[in-house]
């Protein structure tokens, strides 16, 4: 277990070898593997130069091995491979996605300035690639948008092939062209084929009154009886317990019978999540049935920073896989079933008394009852980075450290096992602001209207926590920072009345960069 100490590598999450990780992509299993990829950028931290995408795979969800960088970039992706998704037949493993190519000026409104290609590519492994196809480029999309088509998402019903890719109209139906694009209608293109080469237009997904500027990730699925859009819209403003973060995901549930008469309307649209670090969510069916989502747990353009960037040379993971169910209105998400495997040792926490994961990874649960709630979670140095507060059927997610300063005994201690802040100095109270800072990353408030509390299901790893409310209904998602080389561990306090509390301890998985 090397790997994972004096360091906020996840232990259960997937994260990159090294430089940067962003949206998961080409989700699928095919005979009886998992294949995950995502966006990579192994040359730069920042996510800066041309990306690719790496691969992970496995047969079983909790126990992925990197595979190393699926295909290299050619002319068609000078600028980088964007995302995309996948589709699986008797054939292998076909791999759609955005091969992008910027020219100088304005890349997204100059008719020379990006070219955006679809392109497939098709394993049987996915090791082995064989050609790739350019399917759209330019010259397919319609007049009216910006040059920014991407994301693939392809699926097949009967015997006809779907595209849907994000886009965004250069105006708003009714208003003059926008010289740039930060203003404009965000939206989604259908495309239709017969042999998954050759492509026709069909229609376009939007919402006339505007809803952002730009649609990106988008994806489209049926389950229990209800057809989903899924899009991450950009432009959207910020609401006091609605689209908090600097760019939104969520999904509508579409209405009508056969998509060239379909519509959507905000009215159905609701957040996946509402933490932090929650973007391009991607789901995909498995050979169970089962409706999977993964996201980055991650934020483009962001004002907050993760620390691992410069302090350990990598930056963003996945979040757990999560299965989706309909209920009460809305899409549920869980963790597969999967993570109970890692379930080690149960813990039954007294309420107000701490409890610890020595190898910084776990789960706590909360069952129903009256009154509030507050569940505190950090590190031996920094006990309170992370607060989960539910009161008045609203949850409030706050990341501080509030660290008391240490005596000079204590922070010797805490020096010589080499802590992140320099120990000394943490017996000053502009120092330990500065600890809470970095622990948050920025960070500070999330809020989410739940009603009332029924359960709770709190994922802890080292870097980020999951939650998840009300069987699923809400779900924040965050990234935290404790002074990690201190300990591994992570503290968890808990306060919830009467309400039952259980909790576990994870086992420890092993290193997903090294061949079993």
């Amino acid at each position: 277990m090397n790997y994972f100490l004096d360091s906020w590598r996840p232990g259960y999450h997937l994260s990159p070898p090294d430089g940067w990780m962003s949206d998961p992509v080409g989700l699928c299993r095919k005979d009886g593997v998992y294949h995950i990829f995502f966006q990579y950028c192994p040359e730069d931290v920042n996510g800066k130069k041309p990306r690719v995408w790496g691969h992970f795979q496995g047969q079983d969800l909790m126990h992925m091995k990197y595979a190393g960088v699926a295909f290299p970039a050619t002319e068609y992706e000078k600028s980088g491979v964007y995302p995309g998704s996948a589709l699986v037949d008797e054939d292998g493993i076909h791999l759609f996605y955005t091969g992008s190519i910027k020219e100088k000026g304005d890349f997204d409104y100059n008719v020379a300035g990006r070219t955006s290609n679809q392109m497939r590519i098709s394993t049987k492994d996915g090791i082995r690639y064989g050609s790739r196809q350019l399917l759209l480029t330019n010259k397919d999309y319609p007049a009216e948008m910006t040059l920014k088509v991407r994301d693939p998402k392809v699926w097949k019903e009967k015997d006809t092939y779907f595209m849907v890719l994000a886009a965004g109209m250069k105006k708003v139906p009714g208003e003059g062209d926008v010289p740039h694009g930060r203003s404009g209608n965000g939206c989604a293109l259908i495309y239709t084929s017969k042999d998954q080469i050759h492509w026709t237009y069909m229609r376009d997904f939007f919402l006339p009154e505007g809803f952002g500027y730009q649609w990106e990730c988008p994806d489209y699925f049926h389950i229990e009886g209800c057809t989903v859009l899924s899009i991450c819209p950009q432009g959207i403003g910020h609401q006091e317990f609605h689209f908090q973060n600097h760019y939104s995901a969520g999904y509508f549930f579409v209405e009508g019978e056969s998509i060239g008469g379909q519509m959507v309307s905000k009215s159905s649209f609701h957040e996946w999540d509402q933490g932090f670090d929650f973007y391009a969510p991607q789901t995909f069916q498995d050979s169970d049935g089962r409706r999977i989502l993964i996201a980055w747990a991650g934020m483009p353009d962001a004002r907050y920073f993760n620390l691992t960037a410069n302090k350990e040379g990598w930056q963003g993971l996945l979040t757990v896989p999560r299965e989706l169910t309909v209920g009460g209105g809305r899409l549920l998400q869980n963790p597969v079933a999967e993570i109970n495997s890692l379930r080690e040792t149960k813990l039954t926490p007294m309420n107000g008394e701490p409890l610890t994961f020595s190898n910084g990874t776990g789960e706590l649960q909360i069952g129903p009852g009256k009154g509030a709630v507050r569940v505190r979670i950090g590190s031996r140095l920094q006990p309170r980075v992370v607060t989960l507060e539910y009161e008045n059927e609203t949850a409030t997610l706050t990341l501080d450290s509030c660290n008391k300063p240490l005596s000079p005994a204590a922070a010797a201690t805490a020096l010589a096992e080499g802590a992140v802040i320099p120990a000394r100095a943490l017996v000053e109270e502009k120092a330990i602001a500065d600890a809470a800072k970095e622990a948050a990353g920025g960070r500070t408030v999330r809020r989410a209207k739940i009603g009332p509390l029924r359960n709770l299901r709190i994922l802890v790893d080292t870097s980020v926590v999951e939650i998840f409310l009300n069987d699923g209904e809400h779900v924040m998602t965050t990234r935290y920072y404790p002074n990690h080389k201190d300990s591994q561990d992570r503290i968890i306090s808990t306060e919830c009345g009467s309400r039952s509390c259980t909790a576990w301890e994870y086992r420890e998985l092993g290193n997903p960069f090294e061949s079993d």
